[in-house]
């Protein structure tokens, strides 16, 4: 019994981390947005210099990615502890994660170029 409630406390461990997820989507907006205020732009400028958007959405998407990170690094220990169900924590936080990032660098390309 002992065996099965120390495997699953790494994965509650990573589910909890999960669960900041929405958490990193929050502040990732915040320091985004913060970032163009101090800068002197506001998000909704069309012609916005590509350095700009670099300096601005490089530290959101880290600002997402890092529960994202935390959350597969977690659910990873707990299939090494021998917990299988590890796997579904780790899955969903690179999924959001990776789609996440994958939005945003379309959408700073897209604004770099004019699009």
């Amino acid at each position: 019994m002992s065996t099965v409630r120390q495997h699953r406390h790494p994965t509650r461990r990573a589910w909890i981390a999960a669960a900041f997820i929405p958490v990193g989507f929050v502040v990732s907006m915040v320091v985004g947005e913060g970032l163009l205020t101090l800068q002197g732009y506001e998000s909704k400028d069309e012609d916005l210099p590509a350095g700009v958007v670099a300096l601005a959405s490089g530290p959101a998407i880290i600002a997402f990615a890092l529960p994202c990170i935390l959350t597969w690094i977690l659910g990873r220990r707990a299939v090494a502890a021998g917990d299988p169900q590890g796997n579904v924590p780790a899955i969903v936080a690179a999924s959001v994660g990776a789609g996440f990032v994958l939005l945003n660098l379309v959408g700073v390309v897209g604004r770099m170029l004019g699009l």
